[in-house]
């Protein structure tokens, strides 16, 4: 058995992901560093260690910059088109002051992305978002949605040959295997410098 993505660290398991801790951190430190100090986190609910290290990744950028966490800054939802819209929406019209948006999930991202130009607002220009994952469609055109990316090909090449490694040793006691992949920033045109007032 090979877990993939998910962490179990308690379990006496192979497991096969990333370091959604450092992909939050990463995500979080290029909106600093690009001078945004007012952003708002959209999330799915916080029930998977995944979720989990990403937002103390998030936290560990904010605290290096002496910034405080605010609760009223993070919004949950699903991990959907149509959450990230209606969360963007709603945070609009809450007139909450940000300049950047970090979701936790590139479908969200979208949804946010398309209720922010709906609403007139120009990406970056106005707002930069970040996501999450590096999906397909981060890259089409009209898109380019900046995001952390995990690299899946490679997880399920590790996880299979843990599997095959497994097979070989059915009949005396193998190791387990713990293998924690880097997390990368892909920068694209949904993020930029914050906007000059």
């Amino acid at each position: 058995m090979v877990f993939v993505s998910s962490p179990y660290p308690e379990a006496d398991a192979n497991f096969v992901g990333t370091d959604s801790e450092h992909g939050g951190y990463l995500a979080a430190k290029h909106l600093l560093d690009l001078g945004h100090r007012k952003f708002v986190v959209i999330g799915g609910r916080f029930n998977s260690e995944a979720i989990i290290q990403r937002f103390n990744g998030y936290k560990r950028a904010l605290s290096e910059y002496n910034i405080p966490l605010k609760k009223s800054d993070v919004y949950l939802g699903d991990f959907s088109v149509d959450s990230g819209y209606n969360s963007i929406k709603k945070i609009l019209m809450d007139k909450h002051d940000f300049t950047a948006v970090l979701a936790f999930d590139d479908l969200l991202a979208i949804g946010v992305m398309n209720g922010l130009k709906e609403s007139g607002l120009r990406i970056p220009n106005d707002i930069s978002v970040i996501g999450f994952d590096n999906i397909e469609a981060a890259s089409f055109k009209g898109i380019d949605l900046t995001t952390i990316s995990m690299d899946k090909s490679r997880m399920g090449k590790l996880a299979v040959e843990i599997l095959l490694d497994d097979l070989d040793c059915k009949h005396k006691l193998c190791d387990t295997n713990k293998i924690v992949l880097d997390q990368e920033l892909i920068i694209r045109k949904s993020s930029g410098p914050v906007r000059k007032l």
